[in-house]
């Protein structure tokens, strides 16, 4: 057994240094906080205007004055000390920074660091995943395990085939016989990967078997239970979406609908604006791309991912221009109201919120028109390569079949490529872009498979069609294993989609009449003169308005789009890129749900 065999792998290694980090981080925050609420133990220069030994930062203190009559006669107002509350939102706020946020943040960032081995390893063995269906379909046409092992080598794309080159080059060094080598190597992946250790063991099993339809059906029994573990994994990987999935609801849509419900009821003093907009914009966004981007890294794979290899570049197409332009145009026109160098649009009569929807409006036809031209050439890609492999297996079974019948390799290629070129023009694409023409980089599944194609053309008319045939089912059974996989995911994260788009804006739009609301009831103040609701309530020095409130959730409005669009888009089809495409739709979709809400609600308060 070779030292290699023996020794554990350290890519499956647990490292301490992302935990051991954060619970320092942890620590850390923990004597700030201790530090900085009291001013006992170390003094920071921290005021306590009250004497309670709580330093003001986390605090709202007020003078207390009396008014008294002097000796002559006159009321004169004496100051007696401070009062002082807690101010809670303040301190929650600051505790879940130092004491969650921070390590947290601290823990996924070093663990991503450390992901990359383990992303490698697992693209190995979806590699080796499709290497051994491969040898089951070859073993279907010829009982020989080495030849087998040989062709499903030759039929990989280069790029995966280092996961058999190191069995290959020490077969064709004949120091060893095959029987160990093959059984080192299987002892090998066992330890990596249960499913493949036993797929592996049944075909060690068939080495010394001559009857033929015995390795027939091994291989096929091989093969079934690859698919087994496969969809257990699937089912596995399903029921984990459960609860990020409902995590993200309660994000999306009730953290914002409670923050506008509390903080007008609170009465939050004039810290809340910036304390809201840090959540909204960085915390939850983050947060979610984060767990999304850990989600699409553990999701099953059952071939290596092809993705686009070029830098997309910009394009401004016609659509990413208008969107850019009227955006520009709103978003200047908002500006001018809101600074009251015009004054002269009243979006259905309800004034300063008109202008402050005006401003999301542009902003939001920015950002969609910028994605659309970012994703143009991106997509464009990307469609050609889900076209190649759409159309592969069609393709080769078509080649293999007139190689069958003795046709040469450049006719059954000609004859292949007219077959299926009506299918391939479907989807706007120029057929040579997907047939190694112009635009194609030599690098996708299509090339490289129609060279491996003109490789067993070689051996014949029988040998060589039946291994094509044998390549062509294994190639479309694959597919249909990974659109089962999309189509599961998509019927578990419709409900995040959903809400993404259409309830979390309205609920959130809607709530701005809570504020609305509060700022237009009046109670009376101590002068007797009228004062909002929410500023009776605040014992703040000021408190958060409706238009800022409106600003912070549409922002996050739109960063919510971006974000739940790109992960919802790499989990279904399993690439950590890609998915811009979707962003320009979910956001007009967004912030026309919202601005419904908005009016909705406003109309109904008057």
């Amino acid at each position: 057994m070779t030292l290699k065999g023996l020794l554990p792998s350290m890519e499956g290694q647990k490292s301490w240094t992302p935990l051991i980090v954060s619970i320092l981080a942890l620590l850390v925050g923990v004597a700030a906080i201790f530090f900085t609420v009291t001013t006992g133990p170390i003094s920071l220069g921290l005021e306590d205007k009250d004497g309670d030994g709580i330093s003001d930062i986390y605090q709202d203190v007020e003078p207390r004055t009396e008014m008294v009559l002097s000796e002559a006669g006159q009321w004169k107002e004496v100051h007696l000390g401070y009062g002082s509350e807690l101010n809670l939102p303040f301190t929650s706020f600051i505790s879940i920074l130092l004491l969650l946020v921070i390590p947290s943040s601290l823990y996924f960032h070093l663990s991503r660091k450390e992901m990359g081995p383990r992303r490698v390893q697992k693209g190995d063995e979806a590699v080796m995943n499709d290497a051994v269906r491969r040898m089951c379909a070859f073993l279907e046409i010829n009982p020989s395990l080495i030849k087998a092992l040989r062709d499903s080598f030759t039929s990989l794309p280069e790029r995966d085939r280092p996961v058999l080159s190191g069995l290959i080059w020490e077969i064709r060094g004949g120091v060893r016989s095959f029987e160990e080598i093959f059984s080192d190597f299987r002892t090998e992946w066992s330890g990596r990967s249960g499913s493949i250790g036993k797929a592996l063991r049944s075909l060690e099993g068939i080495m010394n078997e001559s009857d033929r339809s015995e390795v027939i059906g091994t291989a096929r029994r091989t093969v079934a239970e690859l698919s087994r573990d496969g969809r257990a994994s699937m089912a596995d990987y399903i029921r984990s979406l459960s609860l990020p999935t409902s995590a993200l609801f309660a994000l999306g849509v009730l953290l914002p609908v409670l923050l506008a419900t509390m903080i007008p009821l609170a009465g939050i003093g004039g810290r809340t604006a910036w304390m809201v907009a840090f959540l909204l914009w960085v915390v939850v966004p983050v947060g979610i791309t984060v767990t999304g981007s850990v989600l699409v890294g553990r999701r099953p794979m059952f071939r290596s991912r092809q993705g686009v290899k070029k830098e997309a570049r910009f394009t401004f197409d016609l659509a990413a221009m208008v969107g850019i332009s009227a955006g520009v145009t709103l978003f200047l026109i908002s500006i001018l109201e809101i600074l009251e160098v015009v004054n002269t649009f009243h979006l259905l009569g309800i004034g300063t919120i008109g202008r402050y929807l005006l401003f999301l409006w542009g902003l939001s036809l920015i950002t969609a028109g910028c994605a659309r031209g970012a994703s143009v050439d991106y997509r464009r890609k990307e469609l050609i390569l889900e076209t190649e492999g759409d159309t592969l297996p069609e393709l080769m079974r078509s080649i293999g079949t007139s190689v069958q019948e003795g046709l040469s390799y450049e006719r059954s290629l000609d004859r292949a490529f007219r077959d299926i070129g009506m299918r391939a023009g479907e989807e706007n694409i120029p057929q040579k872009e997907i047939f190694g023409g112009e635009g194609n980089t030599g690098e996708g599944a299509l090339a490289s498979q129609v060279r491996v194609v003109k490789e067993f053309s070689r051996a014949g008319p029988e040998a060589g069609g039946k291994a094509i045939n044998a390549l062509a089912s294994h190639l479309s059974d694959l597919r249909n294993l990974e659109e089962e996989m999309e189509q599961r995911i998509r019927s578990t994260i419709g409900q995040v989609e959903l809400t993404a788009s259409l309830l979390a804006p309205v609920m959130i739009g809607s709530s701005i009449g809570i504020f609305k609301l509060l700022e237009g009831n009046s109670l009376p103040d101590a002068s007797g003169e009228g004062v909002g609701m929410m500023w009776a309530g605040s014992p703040g020095a000021e408190a958060l308005s409706s238009s800022s409130f409106l600003i912070i959730s549409g922002v996050y409005l739109l960063l919510l789009s971006i974000s739940t669009s790109l992960i919802l888009h790499r989990l279904s089809k399993g690439t950590p890129h890609g998915g811009w495409h979707r962003v320009p739709p979910r956001i007009l979709i967004s912030v026309t749900s919202f601005t419904l809400g908005v009016l909705g609600s406003s109309a109904l308060i008057g």
